[in-house]
């Protein structure tokens, strides 16, 4: 009988559930278009932006998107898929693995976490509580 994986290793299993979807709809899209060009972009701009990464976070890896495009020339849409998550991890400043603790110092710490409809963020708050308790925390 296989062991039942932890809370954080089931929160993780979402997270990574949730980042394969989001790269296999750039993948797609990418795959739908026969040429890096401005259509490719602007969908995948709406695309960033129904994942709820934020428009100002959208523009501005867009913009470095188009510019790594601009300078490096690939030869197929489907580089975009990957040129785009080095440009994530550039504007996230992580290249390894990152400290994925959740920092709450101030007493009480207030956690906000806001999106569009059916997003997940009850199903988050629940696995964040779920997550903090295991630590000792107390949550309200």
């Amino acid at each position: 009988m296989a062991e039942k994986p932890g809370v954080l290793g089931r929160f993780r299993a979402g997270l990574a559930r949730t980042r394969e979807n989001l790269v296999g709809r750039v993948r797609a899209l990418a795959g739908r278009h026969a040429a890096l060009d401005e259509d490719l972009f602007e969908e995948l701009e709406a695309l960033l932006i129904q994942a709820d990464v934020g428009v100002e976070t959208t523009l501005r890896l867009m913009d470095r998107l188009r510019a790594r495009v601009r300078e490096e020339r690939p030869a197929a849409p489907s580089a975009v898929a990957d040129l785009l998550r080095e440009e994530v991890a550039a504007l996230l400043g992580r290249r390894g693995q990152a400290d994925r603790r959740l920092r709450l110092e101030a007493r009480p710490a207030v956690v906000l976490v806001v999106g569009v409809n059916g997003t997940g963020k009850t199903t988050t708050v629940g696995k964040l509580a779920t997550l903090l308790a295991a630590e000792g925390k107390k949550v309200v």
